[in-house]
């Protein structure tokens, strides 16, 4: 049986409207151009360099 708290608690999550996780997983680029991120500030907020940094298939996790 449903947990009512919990239950309510995700009432309140809109839908994903930007389509940021097409087939359940984050889409990175999708994420990265809307908040108009450059490769030098997504090295900063996940610590690997700016020239690792990729959106393709082997795009760690």
């Amino acid at each position: 049986m449903p947990n009512p708290a919990t239950s309510s608690l995700f009432d309140s999550v809109p839908p994903d409207i930007f389509n940021f996780y097409p087939k359940g997983k984050v889409d990175g680029r999708k994420v990265a151009e809307f908040l108009q991120y450059k490769n030098e500030d997504v090295s900063v907020s996940s610590g690997v360099p700016p020239q690792s940094i990729r959106y393709d298939k082997r795009m760690p996790d």
